[in-house]
């Protein structure tokens, strides 16, 4: 069982689509339950539905909170046809009324029909966001509650999940139907490839599928989507993308373009951020081969670092501390160390040497960290973890994960991974 959730402001136009009982479209309606609205009784006792009558009281009780500029919830409850033998209207309203109960759509009105006209029997409730005090329902993690509450009622009673159009095409045996998947899955892996929507008739060409996208001649908009392929026997098949799957529909994959390259742009570093990211962890290394904060100096110029540290002049107490090195352009630099990272400041590197943050910090253990070579400049100490990190650039996922782990956090640390230059995960 699967539901679909959509609001709008017509109470009229939602039940004439739900309720078409004169089966005009083709559709095969049954009327199953109504509650808090108008309704019409033939002589023998039996409901007859009048829709006008029903979208009137629907709008009067609308009326009791104008604020509420999208009253009409329509919810669409589907179920899979191997639960055919078990859907009878009373099963069925039973489902209906327990969704609405675990929703939260109570004390309101609401209208239930059934359609048979699809493989998938399913029902179509109408309800008044606008309860019976004239307070508005909420809406607040509506789309994931549905999903948990399908869940939840599938589980309990032995109902089919309702795939989506990807996976249940699948199984149907007709040819047309398995050509219909093969291209919902061929496209969705072509996605994956890209950047732009200008790139796909291309990339989807490769795999013997046409890409057929319609533009508005005047303002240059993406109107739509279609995809055209050609089975065994050289007939052509035409599907729009949103008939293939809702996420092959025109705004949908503009949308997960979009997406794609929007992550792209977080896991790739720029070289300033890399630069700042190899400082911070080669000076933890540094530190942790270290057991008095004055022997830092010697260590870090072991990888072209220089350490320049603020003392009191009474005391002699170090009180800040600096680093300066030569960057990837040749060019001389100096920064504090708490505005490379908290953690080196003067204070926290003298915790850290003394022991007192040793179980937080990643920098201990030569097992989390990636081993430098010695009296290297630092533009060479980048080069040589720029070339460590390309060098499983092409391994598995899961190597190129313990790379990041070992230099950039250490055991037991997780967080954002930061990319470098040039990679893409």
């Amino acid at each position: 069982m699967m539901a679909k959730i959509t609001t709008g402001s017509s109470f009229a136009g939602a039940l004439n689509y739900d309720g078409d009982l004169d089966q005009k479209n083709g559709k095969i309606v049954t009327y199953l339950y109504s509650e808090g609205v108008d309704m019409n009784y033939r002589p023998d006792g039996t409901p007859d539905p009048d829709l006008k009558a029903m979208a009137r009281s629907f709008e009067l009780q609308a009326g009791l909170n104008p604020k509420v500029t999208k009253p009409v919830v329509h919810i669409a409850l589907s179920f899979k046809p191997e639960d055919m033998p078990r859907l009878t209207n009373d099963y069925m309203l039973k489902i209906a009324k327990d969704y609405l109960q675990k929703m939260g759509f109570t004390n309101t009105q609401y209208v239930i029909h059934r359609h048979d006209e699809t493989r998938n029997p399913h029902i179509h409730i109408t309800l008044n966001r606008v309860d019976n005090d004239g307070n508005r329902i909420s809406d607040q993690w509506e789309r994931r509650r549905n999903v948990a509450v399908c869940q939840e009622i599938t589980k309990r009673e032995g109902l089919t999940w309702g795939d989506s159009k990807v996976i249940s095409k699948s199984k149907v045996n007709d040819p047309t139907e398995k050509l219909r998947y093969q291209t919902t899955r061929d496209v969705s892996l072509c996605l994956k490839r890209i950047r732009s929507i200008a790139d796909l008739p291309e990339e989807t060409a490769r795999r013997g599928i046409e890409t057929r996208i319609k533009v508005n001649e005047n303002s240059g908009r993406i109107m739509g989507i279609s995809f055209a392929v050609k089975d065994i026997d050289g007939k052509e098949h035409v599907w729009k993308g949103s008939e293939l799957d809702r996420s092959l529909s025109a705004g949908n994959i503009m949308k997960t373009l979009r997406e794609n390259d929007l992550q792209d742009k977080r896991q790739v570093r720029s070289p300033e951020e890399f630069e700042r990211e190899v400082l911070k962890h080669t000076l933890f290394q540094c530190i942790s081969k270290v057991s008095d904060i004055r022997q830092l100096p010697a260590e870090t110029a072991k990888y072209g670092i220089q350490t320049h540290f603020r003392t009191d002049p009474k005391t002699g107490a170090v009180k800040g501390v600096s680093f300066s090195f030569e960057d990837r352009n040749g060019e001389d630099k100096t920064i504090k160390g708490s505005a490379i990272d908290r953690k080196l400041s003067a204070g926290n590197i003298a915790k850290m040497i003394d022991g007192e943050e040793y179980a937080s910090s990643s920098v201990h253990g030569s097992e989390s960290q990636l081993v430098l070579k010695e009296h290297l400049s630092f533009k060479e100490v980048l080069g040589e973890v720029t070339m460590a990190l390309l060098d499983v650039a092409a391994q598995p996922t899961k190597s190129r994960e313990h790379l990041d782990d070992i230099y950039f956090y250490g055991p037991g640390r997780r967080g954002r991974r930061p990319g470098y230059p040039g990679m893409r995960r």
